[in-house]
C-alpha cells in the first residue's frame, strides 16, 4: 500500500479552511453570548491559549517523530492514564463531529432547504465524508489548496471593503460589565475548538 503524501502548504490550507468555517459558524456565538461587548477580548485570550497549546504539542511531536497522539500518549502518561486520555480524546471528537454535523444540517434547512427533512443534508455530508475517507487525504488536501484561498478571499474582501464603516469607539467601555473570569469563560468555547485542532 502506497503512503499518501501531502505538502506543508496543503496541510496549512486544510487546517485553515476548517478553522475559518467552524470558528465563524460554531464558536463565535457562544463567546458573544457570554462576553457580550468584550467578546473580542475573549477571542484574543482563546487565540493566545491556542498558540501556546500549538507550541507545546509541536515540541512533543518533535520528541516523538513519525508518531501520533495515540502512540505517544501511553509513553508519556503511562499505559492506563495514556489510554484513558486517548479514549476521552476519541469520545470528544465523536461528540464534536456529531454536533457539527447537526448544526450543518440545521444551517442548510434554515437557509436554502426549508422544506427538506434535516436527515437529507446530514446523509449527503456523511456520503461526502465517506468518499473522502476512501479516496484518501490527498483528495481533501488538493481541494483545500484550491478552495482555501477562495474562502479566505470571500471573507477578507467584504471585511476590507467595510473598513471605512468601522467605528472603534463602539468598543467602549472595555470591561465595564465583565470581569476577567467572564472573559475567560467566554474564551473557552473558541479555545477548546482551536486548541484541539493541533492534536489532530
Amino acid at each position: 500500500m502506497s503512503k499518501e503524501k501531502i505538502s506543508g502548504n496543503q496541510i496549512f490550507w486544510m487546517i485553515s479552511t476548517m478553522q475559518i468555517g467552524m470558528t465563524i459558524l460554531l464558536t463565535i456565538n457562544p463567546t458573544v453570548a457570554i462576553a457580550k461587548q468584550d467578546a473580542w477580548i475573549s477571542i484574543l485570550l482563546s487565540s493566545m491559549f491556542s498558540v501556546g497549546l500549538a507550541y507545546i504539542l509541536t515540541r512533543i511531536s518533535m520528541m516523538y517523530p513519525n508518531e501520533s497522539l495515540i502512540t505517544y500518549a501511553p509513553k508519556i502518561m503511562g499505559k492506563i492514564l495514556g489510554h484513558l486520555i486517548i479514549l476521552l480524546y476519541v469520545l470528544y471528537w465523536f461528540t464534536v463531529l456529531a454536533i457539527i454535523l447537526r448544526q450543518y444540517g440545521d444551517f442548510m434547512i434554515g437557509t436554502i432547504l426549508p422544506l427538506t427533512p434535516v436527515i437529507i443534508p446530514i446523509v449527503g455530508m456523511i456520503v461526502v465524508a465517506v468518499y473522502v475517507s476512501f479516496a484518501g487525504i490527498e483528495v481533501l488536501a488538493r481541494c483545500s489548496e484550491v478552495l482555501g484561498p477562495l474562502i479566505l478571499l470571500g471573507i477578507m474582501v467584504p471585511l476590507l471593503l467595510n473598513m471605512s464603516q468601522v467605528q472603534v469607539h463602539n468598543l467602549m467601555p472595555v470591561m465595564a460589565d465583565n470581569n476577567l473570569l467572564v472573559l475567560v469563560k467566554g474564551a473557552l468555547p473558541t479555545a477548546s475548538f482551536l486548541g484541539t485542532t493541533y492534536c489532530s
